[in-house]
């Protein structure tokens, strides 16, 4: 998922708030609070599978520096596998 995308799934999450809005309210400090809320919870998810996708990262480039000077055929393996596993969880294609 690039970056545009994250925002529009933010951006939707923060609509979904607003809209939820009631109209004519004096004090809407509460809807406004919520969404903050939405803001942070998407937020907190973006980030959590970001957190996710750059520990694998990190761990297979702890494996590959690892490998002895020889190793290209496995470094190729563990990279194309990490890779793989980043593009499972819906994050195909180059980041933004």
């Amino acid at each position: 998922m690039n970056r545009d995308q994250r925002y529009i799934r933010i951006a939707k999450a923060c609509l979904r708030a607003v809209n939820q809005m009631t109209a004519g309210k004096q004090d809407i400090s509460e809807e406004v609070q919520r969404v903050y809320e939405a803001i942070d919870e998407a937020f907190r998810q973006e980030f959590s599978s970001l957190e996710q996708e750059i520990s694998l990262a990190r761990d297979s480039l702890e494996q590959i520096a690892a490998l002895d000077d020889g190793s290209l055929p496995v470094a190729r393996k563990l990279a194309t596998q990490a890779l793989t596993q980043i593009s499972y969880k819906g994050n195909s294609g180059p980041r933004n």
